[in-house]
């Protein structure tokens, strides 16, 4: 629910502007916002989890498809990871937070109506 729509926000946005830029963000705020509302109950921690795993997996796609390239290779890779998620942590901030916020507040409605 996450991971998809990042990984594919990332692929277009690279080859269309060479960059993950807003489109790539947004996309990804709102897929971790999303599947947020849809875990289950007794998940609600992989609520908090997913995002930024997916945030990783769409920085890879976009390393794939020839964003900021630090070399060849795993190695490479990786370094070009580590640079993308240094340029570009607020999204990774904002789509986890948004998503531990909703999980927060689910769980807070579960355990007052339990309580009832």
């Amino acid at each position: 629910m996450v991971a998809g729509p990042t990984m594919t926000a990332a692929a277009l946005d690279a080859l269309v502007t060479g960059d993950a830029h807003w489109f790539f963000d947004l996309v990804f705020i709102a897929a971790s916002f999303h599947a947020a509302t849809l875990v289950r109950r007794r998940d609600l921690l992989a609520g908090v989890i997913v995002p930024p795993l997916a945030y990783c997996a769409g920085l890879l796609t976009a390393v794939q498809f020839g964003v900021m390239r630090a070399g060849h290779g795993p190695v490479g890779q990786l370094a070009s990871l580590g640079a993308l998620l240094a340029v570009k942590p607020r999204p990774l901030f904002l789509g986890t937070a948004l998503a531990a916020a909703l999980i927060a507040a689910r769980w807070a409605g579960t355990r007052s109506a339990a309580k009832r």
